[in-house]
């Protein structure tokens, strides 16, 4: 068995959140040890290296949520951070149709609910979307959202693995972290060898419940 030694902090899967969350801590703690455990032999094999690679502009969110202020937030840090390292990015904008009359109301509400998200979007007449895109249909009204945009989710793992790995930290794959409470404290192991670690980060994805309880 591979021998791992104490870290100050034990993270929990290597998706987009796990190595975020361990390049923050390097970036802003001096001198401090971060440890990135995988249990896939690849790194994005789940959520973060699955999904469409589509950057939400974020006007589907009730104004007085997180998702919506995180969801702007994200989308112009993204964009920004595809841009200055050459990361694929396709800023294509995106319209929201409909599919009957009875749905433009429906429309209507997501316009309002953008605008008080403060997200540049625009809702026009049916005869203007073909200006937008040939092969859209719609009835009455669309949305255009100038600000949505497309990454690539693989480049984007692999870039903030890089940053991770040389900012110091140790980034382990195929290996499943198993976590148990003794004494009313947590404590991580492999393999029935625990891992010495001051603080553990849940950073599992769609497996952070399990992790939790």
């Amino acid at each position: 068995m591979q021998e791992f030694n104490s870290t100050d902090y034990l993270v929990i899967g290597s998706g987009i959140i796990g190595l975020s969350i361990g390049i923050a801590l390097l970036e802003s703690i001096p001198k401090i040890k971060v440890s990135i455990f995988e249990k896939e032999s690849n790194l994005g094999m789940h959520a973060s290296g699955r999904n469409s690679g589509v950057i939400h502009a974020g006007f589907y969110y009730s104004p007085e949520s997180l998702k919506a202020r995180f969801c702007a937030d994200g989308n112009k840090e993204l964009k920004a951070l595809c841009k200055r390292n050459d990361l694929p990015l396709k800023e294509i904008g995106k319209v929201v149709v409909t599919s009957n009359l009875n749905e433009v109301g429906r429309l209507e509400t997501l316009y309002r609910r953008g605008l008080e998200n403060k997200i540049e979007l625009e809702l026009l007449d049916a005869n203007l979307l073909s200006k937008f895109e040939p092969a859209a249909r719609t009835h009455g009204k669309f949305l255009w959202s100038p600000t949505t945009a497309i990454a690539d989710p693989k480049s984007v793992i692999d870039y903030l693995a890089l940053k991770f790995k040389k900012l110091g930290g140790e980034l382990i794959t195929g290996n499943e972290i198993e976590l148990r409470e003794s004494n009313g404290l947590v404590k991580a192991f492999i393999q029935n060898k625990e891992i010495p670690a001051n603080y553990i980060v849940n950073a599992a994805g769609v497996h952070a419940d399990q992790i939790a309880r």
